[in-house]
């Protein structure tokens, strides 16, 4: 199983900063900012099959589907089995978190088709706040409403 990095084309450079501008982990930034995070981002093709990370391996990177399907899956039970957690389709956006903090991942991904992906590295985009203070101000902000969410579920 082979992935490939894909030359981003003008209009799914459009396409992805639509995606972004409307989830709420990217909302408060303007297009420039936008812009900005883009000009790091990847599109992958990955085989049928392939995994994309698995659950408790430290988190280095978010996903923006753009064609075909991912699987979320996570051990349960006993025997740890896989369980179908998500199917995730064009559009939709998983692993923001590890852009955030390296924690270990909560579940596995897996291509349930031949799919292409956006990638953001956690590292890239690290450097984009190093680059834009306000972009970091935001982001701490948003992680400490996230932490303080979570907390609130777990009492």
């Amino acid at each position: 199983m082979k992935i490939e990095k894909l030359e981003i084309k003008a209009e799914q450079l459009e396409w992805l900063s639509k995606i972004l501008s409307k989830f709420n982990f990217f909302a408060n930034l303007n297009i420039r900012q936008i812009n900005d995070i883009l000009a790091y981002i990847s599109l992958i093709a990955y085989p049928k099959d392939f995994v994309l990370f698995e659950e408790g391996q430290k988190g280095d990177a978010m996903y923006i589907v753009y064609q075909g399907r991912i699987v979320i899956n996570k051990k349960a039970g006993f025997f740890k089995f896989a369980k179908e957690i998500s199917r995730l389709g064009p559009g939709e956006i998983f692993g923001e978190m590890a852009l955030l903090n390296s924690a270990p991942r909560s579940a596995t991904a897996k291509a349930a088709e031949d799919s292409k992906v956006f990638v953001l590295l956690s590292g890239d985009f690290e450097f984009v706040m190093e680059k834009n203070p306000e972009i970091a101000q935001q982001m701490r902000r948003l992680q400490e409403q996230r932490q303080f969410i979570a907390s609130q579920i777990i009492k």
